[in-house]
């Protein structure tokens, strides 16, 4: 059916206006029923994926997308540990995330669950910042809804974390509610989140509440967007603290439901923001309440699918760009909803690249009802069949080369290309445009080509969550919600296709994390040759606290294409990489041939690492005055200084190694 429906934008402005004034309604804003059987939605779930102790000793192996360990039956969500070995760990579970897919500033978090017993369990459903404005943790802040020890069985514990509180310093700020029947019956784990305060509640009891002191980030960083993380571990500082029963396992954390409540003013549509002229059955929703109205309709001359009068439209696109409505009425008020979208482009869905002569390459252009089509290929491509529908077999060339297809309807004639390329190596993402240099790449934009040509990983499977799932890089977003190559083990690479602007010397500002004593070093090969030497990797004390170490001294021409970044030992992460002719170390680590000196900016204690033994360190500030000098112990290579009992600022730190050399770096202190 059509339905054509205007409103003006003021009409809208006072609706929203008027449920907001009658009072601090809550909506439901976003939701997961887990009403379908197999895997959680994608939509709405990532996973964290691996093992380490994920900072605080835990034994288990997060999986990926196993639902021996996260699957939904019967209406629930089960996240289950199990005693079984894997990827070198003895227990598996889940750990499921809505980063990017569910993220909020405010609101009532609601997660009704039924947990786990049984000594090494522990349960939670807590909350990361999505963007770390702050800083890497706990200066960013974290939010624990609930957490449950099976050892201490009915516990319940709400916890916020931030850098004045947390546990690492003794001073968290929580609180605590007996819940007797908590392994056998389903509560509400809820946290109501405002600029003001967070309260937290099994079903309607509240037992604590952090107040905004209102004197910094360092005791309120809530006021930037989380997302929610559900996982069960197993052991753990905690969560391990009187052992780990193997009988206790396989053990299970059951939720029916999580519902996102937010005030009235960020309810909005769900859907695509782009339509081809005539798509169909595009879908648009609103997260369902029970006792809500909803009336849709389109502003142009699209075509609505099915009944308008439900939570969620199927939509048949116009020819132009057009606009999404829908009235709904709720306990709190009602509303006039807005989703505009444009168009887009017609494209042609085929193979990324092709083998020589390959036959039955599929190419699939939009059906659209009453087109005509013209399929147009290269010279010495075959077509296969038919070339006047919406889809066509060929059989390819010894080249690559572009396909035209020319589409007529009712909406005009248009002409759309595809380029097919042999496989090959090429620049990711885009293949026409290598990485340029100066400039930046992240580690995970390493070249298109596969396993032998773009990259050698140790396994054949993306081990991570992170981006290019369909390559066998163990990817993940681990630096401050940034994307990363993980588990980099002896011997991988990654290659990268470059087109350096000039000749000139470079540095190379390049962002890692580690975990581990063993770690690197890092060989950097340019064009395959070896022109700088091998780099050691900083320990930064966990897998997803990244710094970025400069290497200095990196003669680049403009003749040089290609970039590999070989592990010649592994135990650490990659993140982004900026190679230019000056990259500040107020900001970085410094790292050069023979000298690292990590993190920094730093606020407590700063690590020198040395390939020669060091005889001095001077800390002075920046008119010279000397704060601090220390002569280690004869051939040393490794040093610490604290410097949490100076004051915020700028200081210069001069080293002298047993070869005579002068290293003066410039250190933030905040």
């Amino acid at each position: 059916m059509k339905i054509k429906w205007k409103y003006l934008v003021g009409i809208c402005s006072m609706f929203l206006g008027l449920s907001f004034s009658l009072g601090q309604c809550y909506e439901l804003v976003w939701s997961d029923e887990f009403n379908h059987e197999g895997l959680p939605d994608s939509a709405r779930w990532s996973y964290d994926v691996g093992g380490g102790g994920w900072g605080n000793n835990e034994l288990q192996y997060y999986t990926y997308k196993r639902t021996e360990n996260a699957r939904i039956e019967n209406g629930k969500l089960i996240i289950e540990a199990r005693n079984e070995t894997y990827l070198g760990s003895n227990y598996t579970s889940a750990r499921l995330v809505s980063k990017y897919k569910g993220d909020w500033l405010y609101g009532s978090i609601e997660v009704r669950a039924k947990l786990p017993g049984g000594v090494g369990t522990w349960a939670a459903i807590w909350m990361l910042p999505t963007d770390w404005a702050y800083g890497s943790w706990p200066k960013s802040g974290e939010i624990d809804i609930m957490e449950h020890v099976g050892y201490d069985e009915g516990n319940i514990h709400g916890t916020i974390h931030t850098e004045a509180y947390n546990h690492t310093l003794g001073t968290q700020k929580g609180g605590s509610l007996m819940v007797s029947d908590a392994i056998d019956t389903f509560h509400v784990y809820k946290a109501k989140w405002t600029p003001e305060k967070i309260e937290f509640y099994v079903d309607d009891t509240k037992y604590f509440t952090f107040n905004n002191e209102h004197t910094g980030y360092t005791t309120w960083p809530f006021d930037k967007r989380f997302h929610l993380i559900l996982n069960l571990a197993v052991g753990g500082n905690w969560g391990g603290a009187q052992g780990v029963d193997p009988a206790a396992f396989p053990a299970r954390m059951e939720i029916d439901y999580v519902r996102i409540y937010q005030l009235s003013e960020n309810l909005v549509i769900h859907g695509p923001e782009k339509a081809y002229p005539l798509q169909d059955s595009l879908h648009f929703f609103l997260y369902h309440d029970e006792g809500a109205s909803y009336s849709w309709s389109l502003s142009g001359d699209g075509d609505i699918l099915t009944p308008a009068d439900s939570n969620e439209v199927y939509v048949r696109w116009s020819c132009s760009a057009d606009t999404v409505l829908c009235h709904v009425i709720t306990g709190c008020g009602e509303y006039h909803l807005r989703l505009p979208l444009q168009i887009d482009e017609y494209n042609i869905t085929a193979p990324f690249f092709v083998d020589s002569q390959q036959d039955s390459v599929l190419l699939i252009a939009p059906p659209i009802q009453g087109a005509t089509y013209n399929w147009l290929v290269p010279a010495g491509v075959t077509i296969i069949g038919d070339a006047n529908n919406d889809s066509l077999y060929v059989q390819w060339s010894n080249e690559s080369g572009t396909v035209t297809l020319e589409m007529s309807n009712t909406c005009g004639n248009f002409n759309i290309t595809r380029k097919m390329r042999l496989y090959g190596q090429y620049a990711y993402p885009d293949p026409d445009n290598p990485h340029l240099i100066p400039g930046t790449f992240n580690a995970t934009e390493f070249d298109y080509g596969g396993e032998g040509i773009g990259y050698h990983d140790n396994e054949a499977d993306n081990q991570g969550s992170g981006p290019r799932q369909d390559e066998g890089v163990d990817t993940e977003y681990s630096d401050n919600g940034g994307a990363n190559v993980g588990w980099i083990m002896a011997g991988e690479w990654l290659e990268y296709t470059i087109h350096v602007l000039e000749d000139n010397i470079y540095q190379a500002g390049i962002r890692v994390a580690s975990n581990t004593s063993s770690r690197g070093p890092l060989r950097i090969l340019i064009n395959g040759e070896n022109r700088i030497p091998d780099i050691t990797v900083p320990f930064t004390g966990s897998w997803s606290t990244f710094t970025t170490m400069v290497v200095s001294d990196i003669p680049l021409y403009t003749t040089d294409t290609l970039i590999r970044l070989f592990a010649a030992g592994g135990g650490f992460n990659l993140g982004n990489v900026t190679i230019d002719t000056f990259i500040a170390s107020s900001n970085v680590s410094f790292s050069n041939k023979k000298l690292m000196i990590y993190p920094n900016p730093a606020s407590d204690l700063i690590y020198i690492d040395s390939e020669q033994p060091i005889l001095k360190i001077i800390f002075t500030d920046i008119s010279g005055r000397v704060f601090h000098s220390l002569m280690p112990e004869k051939n040393t290579i490794f040093a610490t200084i604290d410097i949490s009992r100076y004051k915020s600022g700028i200081y210069i730190m001069h080293i002298q190694t047993i070869d005579q050399q002068k290293h003066i770096i410039k250190i933030v202190h905040q």
